[in-house]
């Protein structure tokens, strides 16, 4: 079916009709259109996180779950609904005699008083001691997990978070291949490591007593600064920090295109790479000394009341562009 021969079905942007008032749904991830068989259209009608029924029949997507169902619960959020007795996770059954009714902890964490529901996954944990402590973060007195992940190695009467930077991480973005990585970072530490989204970061290497958060993917300890997984070399952690933090509604007003910092000695600066192949990394502003590194400098040094660049900052880019 070509989609220009079709219109939106309640000004829906993913379901369509045609003149004969069939109903199509078409996928968000493919761009597939498929016509949902056997609908009902006077009864038709859409429910939440792609879900839809008529008086005979559930669908998600454009797929039939259930026909002849008796009852359905829509709980709205993260792709969770009822029918029956079964529960579903985006059109996935999760349990197929599910007696009880789910609760929210957060935004991204269920459970009907004694099981976890996470992802569509489901685990037994301590629910009288379980808390979430960010949107992907959780724990009870046995277990920590990020996501739908255990972290087996953290200690959770010690673990904490750092720090959540908004966007979405990086287990939906693999599981949704039309999701694009929007800068979701999240930190957190216990009395052994320190964590970036769920996984162990600079293990052997960083001290996660005196670990703290720089900038969105830049963190320091008592003996250096780490940008990911690398040492920035030179940088003194005791008075290392952004000039601007990393925003790109600041730098694209300034026309600069990379993130700023400062120690005590010297100027630093994000450099960026478009090859996947090439891992970003912080350095001196030294190593702009490229044509459009010098560019770069010239935009800075244009932006120096913005940046409340100081007057030692100003000359060492001075020196830098003559």
């Amino acid at each position: 079916m070509r989609e220009n021969s079709l219109r939106k079905y309640a000004n829906e942007e993913y379901y369509l009709q045609d003149k004969d008032g069939n109903i199509y749904f078409k996928s968000y991830n493919t761009g597939k259109i498929e016509l949902l068989k056997g609908v009902d259209i006077k009864s038709f009608k859409l429910l939440s996180n792609f879900y839809s029924c008529d008086k005979n029949k559930i669908f998600h997507d454009s797929k039939l779950l259930k026909e002849k169902y008796k009852s359905y619960h829509d709980y709205e959020k993260y792709g969770y609904f009822k029918v029956d007795d079964s529960l579903y996770w985006y059109g996935k059954i999760v349990e197929k005699n599910f007696q009880g009714e789910l609760f929210e902890i957060s935004d991204h964490f269920f459970s009907d008083g004694t099981t976890l529901f996470v992802n569509g996954k489901k685990f037994r944990v301590e629910m009288t001691s379980f808390v979430a402590l960010n949107r992907f973060y959780a724990k009870d007195n046995y277990e920590v997990f990020h996501s739908d992940e255990k972290i087996f190695k953290a200690d959770p009467s010690t673990f904490e978070v750092l720090d959540e930077f908004s966007g979405l991480s990086k287990d939906i973005i693999s599981k949704y291949s039309f999701l694009k990585n929007d800068g979701y970072s999240s930190w957190a530490r216990d009395k052994n490591h320190v964590y970036y989204c769920g996984e162990i970061l600079l293990k052997g290497t960083i001290d996660p007593s005196s670990v703290s958060i720089v900038d969105t993917h830049v963190l320091k300890d008592r003996k250096h600064v780490y940008y990911f997984d690398k040492i920035v070399e030179g940088a003194d952690p005791e008075s290392f920090q952004p000039i601007l933090k990393h925003d790109k509604a600041i730098k694209d007003k300034l026309d600069l295109f990379t993130s700023f910092y400062r120690d005590k000695h010297n100027l630093y600066y994000l450099l960026e790479h478009t090859n996947d192949e090439d891992e970003n990394k912080i350095v001196s502003i030294s190593q702009l000394n490229t044509k459009q590194g010098k560019i770069t400098l010239k935009n800075l040094l244009a932006q120096r009341k913005e940046f409340g660049l100081l007057e030692s900052e100003i000359s060492m880019i001075k020196n830098l562009i003559k």
